[in-house]
């Protein structure tokens, strides 16, 4: 028989679970803004029923208990956000190339009158007009001058990818080194939430705000490097680095990582790039290099890139200034100087192609002194005969080196040469910031579509309270009601 309480029960639970639902909505608003939340649902399920055996029947009826709330669950879909995270890598490895290389671009101030090749033209050209009056030592004295400003463009071209590629080494190492580091902080953070995780979990409750926080650790590392997530029954997760593992879900301790470098004499930098990540017994290296990812790279791989780039613009430059001063070298030596002596080295010889630009400078034979001041203007062999002074006819072959092809230059001038380079750059950056606007556009959408998956909609929130508040009051009602029949039961039998 049916306790005559059994409807005070039911309006118990009822009002319990009204409440619980109005919690939920007001936790799902109070952190509507707060970054990394989902949303949360309360699961409301039918209480077990109350079975009452009866004579006539074969089957016992059933009679319902009411209702509670079974768990609190997110709204995430584990696919979508896996998506989020690729979009994010791609997004950042983009924005990263660009901005890099805007900056490397920068080092050329190409086309205007202060680069490389208006300095190229200005010093070819006072060899022309040297060879119109080769006595003129105002013109021998603007060949010594041109070519100290081509110098100093080389120099200044040169110093500036020099500091970009070592100003990115300098924060790949400090992402990626040491206990401080941002991988491997946020890496020890994912691995002691996932064991508070496992914890919560273990006792039969939700860790629903544990959960936001990890995944919003894990979105926040794919914009650094390239992230892929296995996701366990009870809310943990592996989280792996290029493919490498760096936490495990079991494990209260994450692998560490760290930036080392190899010998590679195929790169321009003469090195590569390591990413060693370490579980305590053994180390998996990824060249960061050789490995290409087009798309999910972060800013690491970013990084990486845009070094790489950035040092091949600086070999092109290096291989520019090394052939200009060789060739120079060489049709300066075959000529005569103004008192009839042999040509000797116009520019200080180069032993290699690399670092050309950084430490191309006139010879001291033009130039006896370091700072450049009082410049030997007889030591500039104009002349092709020892018996005229006045002969131009070497300082003329002098300007025709600049229209002269070069097998080093893959048979092209010298202006072709750089012209290329610049091209290339400018291509470089051109490509990137369009590959970061097309990144920006998908990572846009996928954002929108996770935040219509797990994002709290203050409109569909405020529609729940109300309806929950409706449920509060039926509840109240009907405990109302069941109070009511029981005063009659109990007062009115009694009179």
């Amino acid at each position: 028989m049916i306790s005559t309480f059994f409807g005070v029960e039911i309006a118990r639970r009822a009002i319990q679970t009204a409440t619980d639902d109005i919690d939920v909505v007001g936790h799902n608003i109070a952190n509507a803004s707060t970054t990394g939340y989902t949303e949360e649902v309360a699961q409301n399920t039918a209480t077990d029923p109350y079975t009452v055996p009866m004579l006539n029947n074969p089957s016992p009826a059933q009679f319902g208990t009411g209702v509670k709330v079974s768990q609190i669950t997110r709204s995430v879909d584990p696919w979508v956000n896996g998506q989020v995270n690729t979009s994010n890598s791609d997004l950042n490895y983009w924005e990263t190339l660009n901005n890099q290389l805007q900056v490397a671009q920068s080092a050329f101030q190409e086309p205007t009158s202060i680069g490389i090749q208006s300095a190229m033209d200005n010093f070819f050209n006072s060899w022309q007009t040297l060879s119109g009056d080769p006595s003129n030592m105002g013109a021998r004295a603007t060949v010594v001058s041109d070519a100290q400003a081509l110098i100093g463009d080389f120099h200044t071209s040169a110093g500036l990818l020099g500091q970009t590629a070592g100003n990115i080494q300098t924060q790949m190492a400090a992402d990626v080194n040491g206990s401080n580091s941002v991988i491997n902080q946020m890496g020890a953070q994912i691995a002691a939430l996932n064991q508070q995780i496992a914890s919560v979990s273990a006792q039969g409750e939700q860790p629903n705000d544990l959960e936001d926080k990890r995944d919003q650790l894990i979105s926040q590392l794919s914009q650094l490097v390239p992230v892929t997530v296995k996701n366990y029954d009870n809310g943990t997760a592996d989280v792996s680095i290029y493919g490498a593992q760096l936490v495990a879900a079991s494990s209260s301790v994450a692998n560490t990582v760290s930036l080392t470098t190899v010998a590679d004499t195929g790169s321009y930098s003469g090195y590569d790039n390591v990413l060693n990540i370490y579980d305590g017994t053994s180390t998996v290296p990824v060249n960061l290099t050789t490995t290409t990812y087009s798309t999910g790279g972060g800013t690491l791989t970013g990084l990486e890139a845009a070094r790489q780039k950035t040092g091949n613009y600086l070999g092109q430059l290096d291989t520019l200034a090394y052939n200009l001063a060789q060739e120079v070298n060489t049709q300066h030596q075959a000529g005569y100087d103004y008192n009839g002596n042999p040509g000797g080295l116009f520019f200080a010889t180069l032993s290699t192609t690399t670092g050309s630009a950084a430490n191309i400078a006139l010879s001291t034979n033009i130039s006896p002194n370091a700072n450049g001041a009082n410049p030997n203007l007889d030591a500039i062999a104009a002349a092709a005969t020892t018996s005229d002074p006045r002969d131009g006819t070497n300082a003329l072959a002098m300007y025709n080196l600049q229209s002269t092809t070069y097998a080093a230059l893959n048979n092209g001038t010298f202006d072709g040469w750089y012209q290329t380079t610049t091209e290339t750059v400018g291509a470089d950056v051109q490509n990137a910031a369009q590959m970061q606007q097309t990144a920006q556009a998908t990572n846009t959408q996928l954002v929108n579509m996770q935040q219509s998956v797990s994002g709290v909609s203050t409109d569909d929130e405020m529609t729940r309270l109300v309806q929950f508040q409706y449920a509060y009051q039926a509840a109240a009602q009907f405990l109302s009601v069941q109070g009511k029949m029981l005063d009659t039961l109990i007062n009115g039998t009694l009179q």
